[in-house]
């Protein structure tokens, strides 16, 4: 029987897949396919816009719609270690 291959798309870049390539190993590991890796990577500013701070976190430059604005919120209350209201 033909080994099984599977193409794996990653963005080396993104914490997310950093984590998720402990899976795929996993996976390689228990079914014995061949793991292609293949590298992707997410142009996240033409996704969400991009904005510059200050030391003082005072936005300086963006480029960035309201509906922009609103998904990156609480990826940034995260990013800077802060817990939302509520958060455990």
């Amino acid at each position: 029987m033909a080994q099984c291959a599977i193409k794996v798309y990653s963005d080396y870049k993104s914490p997310y897949a950093y984590l998720a390539k402990d899976l795929v190993y996993e996976l390689e590991r228990e079914t014995g396919a061949r793991i292609e890796w293949l590298p992707y990577t997410l142009d996240i500013p033409a996704y969400l816009g991009s904005a510059s701070v200050d030391a003082g976190g005072n936005v300086m430059e963006a480029n960035r719609n309201a509906h922009q604005w609103r998904r990156v919120k609480i990826t940034a209350i995260w990013t800077v270690g802060a817990r939302p209201t509520g958060a455990a």
